[in-house]
């Protein structure tokens, strides 16, 4: 049995032009069989060649872009130049686009999945159609077979109801074309049987070839990586808060608080001392120099008191002698005079007398009052810049104690609110200067009133002394908030430090945790693969209960039906049997007869045409039967093809029987 192509060709324009005769012929039904497993056979070989050796080779390739050894430290060196080649690679450049995303790098390339997961067969179906198409090909052939059958049951059918009703040789012609016909539908069932079984043998090996190629690749790129499973990374997050967890206790320790006191207050000590140091030094020679200031002005408010009381004291002597030489020369004029008399002389000596003692008393009281005054106002003056002098130095002592205990307590809490505390202290002592001034300057408009020249001399001198004092301490305060501002500036850039060293822990923590995430998230798409992959192992073991199902009741219809077609054939002996008898009786009967020739030839006639009707109607009914069981019985279940071709040869003996028994009937219609 061979392919005959010209002979496909020309039943196949004979069929297209609607002639069916040599369709069911023994030939046309070998050739189009052969055709069918070559066809097969072809479709087998073109898938080896055009994707299963490709997939290898590419995947090969693959291999060797790699590296020649599964060195981990060689892999991580060389894992750009490998990543840039191998994400144009053509059939797995995605995939390895997506796999390089879930690794690390670190002493080796630490990959958080398995490549299992992003090379896959599905891979390669992603790229190559015809590998999607391959385990559909077997169902066509068995669809093809199928078709095929119900091609030549129909024909069959259709060659059995022509020879119904004619002779014996167009029965016994009919008979022949439905055994050609079966002889058809068998071939044709067997040959898409076997191909759709034989291609599904040899594309289940192509998908193990595949899925091998796959593995192997897979399997170099896990001796060139480490795997990070979700327990490690856990591990690693459990080990490294443990470790948080320690330094938290020993920063909440007592022995830490004392430790940083021990550190800190010796620094902190330095710090401080040396930043008030210079604002001590200062308030003290501002002090002194204030002192000295008071010192002068007061010195120099007595020489000019002096001095203004020397200038009154001389201006009342020169009256006195003023006085005194009118006395004389009233006295000179009394002595030129001495012709007056007596009583003249004495009235003019009296009024000399009184006059000058009048002026001495005036001259006198004048001048005590004077001295009076001007004692009373030094001394006033005095108390006065005495007790200013002694409340500027206590309060200007208490402000520098209390700025010197609000600069430590702000220190000690942190140093946050130095600069603002001495901007504070800068204003309330600027404000107690100037307070100074104008009590200086009220005190010196108040001793104006009682002497102008002392009090503008004493004013000018307190005003210049405060001036020189709010420029001192103005200075020095500069000098040291500059200083102090350098030393929390210093402090402002360990704690910044210290900041930025727990925002990178922090940093650290939060990249520890988004790796955690990625793994998980990397485990849950695993699981969904899993799930994913797990879902067509469910439908597959479905669809084989519902298989084995259908096999049962295949099985069982399969059963059903040879049993019908074993009563059929049964009733089919019986009925031919009987009619054996009755022709044995029409014989006899004609023997015994013989006188009514006619009468009995016709009966016999009719008797025989009669029965050899109805043994055809038997005989289509039957062939019927076993064309619905055995159609039934290759669309259920194929493994039942041996036992139809035992019943079909136990029916070619049956037919056998009747054709040998045929000629016997048409010599006795003769």
């Amino acid at each position: 049995m061979k392919s005959n192509l010209p002979v496909l060709l020309q039943v196949g324009a004979e069929a297209g032009r609607g002639q069916f005769e040599n369709v069911g012929h023994s030939e046309f039904a070998f050739a189009l069989a052969c055709a069918i497993v070559s066809t097969a056979f072809a479709i087998a070989f073109a898938m080896a060649f055009t994707h299963v050796l490709a997939v290898r080779l590419s995947l090969r390739h693959a291999r060797k872009d790699l590296g020649p050894k599964a060195d981990p430290v060689a892999f991580l060196n060389d894992f750009d130049r490998v990543s840039h080649r191998l994400q144009r690679h053509p059939l797995i450049g995605h995939a390895w686009e997506e796999f390089a995303k879930s690794c690390l790098r670190e002493t080796a390339v630490v990959r958080t999945s398995r490549p299992n997961a992003f090379f896959t067969p599905a891979t390669a179906r992603e790229r190559l159609p015809g590998l999607k198409l391959m385990p559909t090909i077997p169902g066509y052939f068995v669809g093809l077979g199928l078709l095929l059958t119900f091609v030549g049951l129909v024909i069959a059918l259709s060659r059995a109801a022509g020879g119904v009703a004619g002779s014996p040789e167009n029965m016994t012609q009919s008979l022949r074309d439905l055994l050609d016909a079966a002889t058809f539908k068998f071939s044709t069932s067997i040959a898409g049987l076997f191909s759709s079984l034989v291609l599904a043998l040899v594309f289940k090996v192509y998908a193990i070839i595949v899925e091998g190629g796959f593995e192997s690749f897979c399997r170099e790129i896990e001796r060139r990586t480490t795997f990070l499973t979700s327990q490690t990374a856990l591990v690693q997050l459990v080990q490294a808060e443990k470790e948080q967890l320690q330094q938290l206790k020993e920063i909440n320790d007592v022995q830490f608080f004392t430790k940083l006191g021990q550190t800190l207050g010796p620094v902190l000590s330095a710090a401080v001392e040396k930043a008030v140091a210079p604002l001590t030094t200062q308030l003290e020679a501002t002090v002194d120099k204030l002192e000295s200031t008071s010192r002068t002005g007061t010195e120099g408010l007595l020489k000019s008191f002096t001095d203004s009381l020397h200038g009154t004291a001389g201006t009342e002597l020169k009256e006195i002698s003023v006085v005194l030489n009118q006395t004389k020369d009233a006295l000179n004029s009394v002595r030129g005079h001495l012709s007056g008399s007596g009583e003249e002389f004495a009235d003019r000596m009296r009024e000399a007398t009184a006059t000058f003692g009048r002026l001495v008393s005036e001259a006198g009281s004048q001048f005590n009052a004077n001295n009076s005054a001007s004692r009373e106002t030094v001394e006033a003056l005095l108390q006065t810049l005495n007790s200013s002098a002694d409340a500027a130095k206590e309060r200007m002592n208490r402000d520098v104690v209390e700025a010197g205990q609000a600069s430590s307590s702000m220190l000690k809490e942190g140093l946050t609110e130095v600069l603002s505390q001495v901007g504070a202290n800068m204003a309330a002592f600027q404000e107690m200067v100037s307070g100074m001034q104008d009590r200086l300057g009220k005190e010196a408009e108040a001793t104006a009133v009682r002497s102008q020249s002392a009090a503008q001399s004493a004013a000018a001198a307190a005003a210049k002394a405060a001036v020189e004092t709010a420029e001192a301490i103005r200075s020095g305060f500069a000098d040291t908030v500059s200083q102090l501002r350098g030393d929390v500036e210093r402090m402002s850039t360990a704690l910044r430090a210290s900041e930025e060293a727990f925002s990178a822990q922090a940093r650290a923590s939060q990249n520890t945790v988004e790796q955690t995430n990625v793994a998980s998230v990397a485990f849950g798409k695993v699981a969904n693969d899993v799930t994913s992959a797990s879902r067509p192992l469910l439908q597959a073991s479905e669809r084989i209960a519902g298989s084995t199902e259908t096999l049962a009741e295949a099985a069982k219809g399969a059963a059903e039906s040879l049993r019908v077609g074993q009563e059929a054939a049964r009733v089919l002996a019986t009925r031919l049997e009987e009619g054996n008898r009755q022709i044995e009786n029409a014989w006899r009967q004609y023997e015994e007869r013989f006188g009514a020739v006619d009468e009995s030839l016709g009966n016999a006639v009719r008797g025989l045409a009669t029965e050899t009707a109805h043994q055809q109607q038997i005989l289509a009914d039957f062939v019927l039967k076993i064309d619905e069981g055995c159609a039934t019985a290759v669309q259920r279940l194929q493994v039942v093809t041996n036992s139809i071709q035992e019943n079909t040869a136990e029916i070619g003996e049956v037919f056998d029987d009747f054709l040998g028994r045929m000629p016997r009937r048409e010599m006795a219609g003769a």
